[in-house]
């Protein structure tokens, strides 16, 4: 079965290819489709509006993932809007936004939305808690809120893992439950 994975991130199409390059009967397809994104407040609607369109208009089922960066004591900010947050606010800023906050939690929510040329669609989501750095213990890179996210468990923020590390980090993610959806 050929599944098109909506993205552009090199990355996100390396970890979901480690997947489904041990299944024989499934062929993922990297597919720079161009699909409107609404704004919404929920990851989980950003992607399956994506997903559905693309289904829709290509006729063969689609794969959407859309992420969001929340950090409890910002109230959820940036949440789903990360990827333009990343544009405009540095490591530094961040870090200044959370200078009189204690809590330091944060989490990622991946939501994965699978969409069928008619409409049908589930999306479905994990969460990857850890909290943000403090001073001194990040360095800057392309994405700030990789920089800052230190997962539960480790003791430096992403963006200083290898690739390798990230892989095994983000893994199987739900592309699992993608193709137990599919095979029904």
């Amino acid at each position: 079965m050929k599944i098109n994975y909506l993205t552009t991130n090199e990355f996100k199409f390396k970890i979901a290819q480690n997947y489904f390059d041990k299944l024989p009967n499934y062929t993922l397809v990297q597919h720079d489709f161009d699909t409107p994104e609404i704004q919404h407040d929920l990851c989980e609607e950003i992607a399956r509006y994506s997903a559905v369109y693309a289904a829709r208009q290509l006729g063969e089922p689609c794969v959407k993932l859309d992420a969001g960066f929340f950090i409890e004591s910002l109230g959820g900010f940036p949440g789903p809007f990360v990827k333009y947050v990343n544009d405009w606010l540095s490591e530094e800023k961040y870090i200044a936004l959370l200078s009189s906050e204690q809590n330091r939690k944060a989490y990622f929510v991946d939501a994965t939305a699978v969409a069928l040329p008619d409409g049908t669609s589930k999306v479905f989501t994990k969460k990857y808690y850890g909290t943000i750095a403090k001073p001194g213990e990040y360095k800057a890179s392309k994405w700030p809120a990789n920089s800052l996210f230190i997962p539960d468990g480790h003791n430096i923020p992403l963006s200083q893992w290898s690739d390798a590390d990230q892989e095994s980090y983000w893994g199987d993610g739900l592309w699992p439950d993608v193709v137990e959806y599919l095979s029904r």
